[in-house]
C-alpha cells in the first residue's frame, strides 16, 4: 500500500522507509522467490477461522518468535487479533494487502529509500525484501539479525536508529 502511495503521490514524500515487507507475496512463473498460494490459503483460512482448531501461538511464533516465551506479550497478542476486525473482514484485508503485486511500479519511485529486513523472517522471508530493494532506483537495503515479522519487538531499537538516521539525512530535514 505504500509503494502504491508512493507511486500515486510522489511529490507528497522525501523518502520511503519499507520494513520486513515485499513488493509481491505470492509465487508465480516471473517471481519464484514468493510462497505458494495454497500455503497461503490454508494460512489465511487457520488464522482467520474462529472455529479452527489451531494453535494459536503458532502465528505468534512465527510472527514474533522473540517473545513468544512473554505471557504479557502473548496476552495482549491475543487482544489485539481478536479486536482487529471480523474474521470475514480480516481475510479480505489480507488478501488485499498479501496479494498485491507492486513490482512493475519499484522502478518509477525515484525518492530515497531504506528497506530493512530482519534476516531470519519467517512470515517473508529476506528474499522479497533484496528483491524490493533491487528494483528501487534509490533504495538502500539493510539485513538485521533477527527473526521477528514484527518491527517493534526483537530488533525495535536496531530499527529505530536505522530509521532516524535515513530520515535525519533526507535533503531538507
Amino acid at each position: 500500500m505504500t509503494i502504491a502511495f508512493a507511486h500515486r503521490h510522489p511529490s507528497a514524500l522525501a523518502g520511503l522507509v519499507l520494513i520486513n515487507t515485499f513488493a509481491r507475496l505470492i509465487r508465480s512463473d516471473d517471481y519464484p522467490a514468493g510462497i505458494a498460494q495454497e500455503r497461503f490459503d490454508a494460512n489465511l483460512d487457520m488464522s482467520t477461522d474462529p472455529a479452527s482448531d489451531r494453535d494459536a501461538s503458532l502465528v505468534l511464533r512465527n510472527h514474533a518468535p522473540s517473545v513468544v516465551g512473554d505471557p504479557s506479550f502473548r496476552r495482549w497478542w491475543d487482544r489485539a487479533g481478536r479486536r482487529g476486525a471480523s474474521p470475514a473482514t480480516a481475510k479480505a484485508l489480507w488478501r488485499v494487502r498479501y496479494g498485491a503485486d507492486v513490482r512493475t511500479r519499484l522502478g518509477a519511485l525515484t525518492v530515497p529509500s531504506l528497506v530493512v529486513h530482519n534476516r531470519d523472517n519467517r512470515v517473508i522471508p529476506i528474499a522479497h525484501g533484496a528483491y524490493l530493494a533491487m528494483g528501487l532506483r534509490n533504495g538502500s537495503f539493510v539485513q538485521i539479525d533477527g527473526a521477528d515479522q514484527t518491527p517493534f519487538t526483537e530488533a525495535a531499537d536496531t530499527i529505530a536508529d536505522l530509521v532516524l538516521d535515513f530520515v535525519t539525512a533526507l535533503p531538507g530535514t
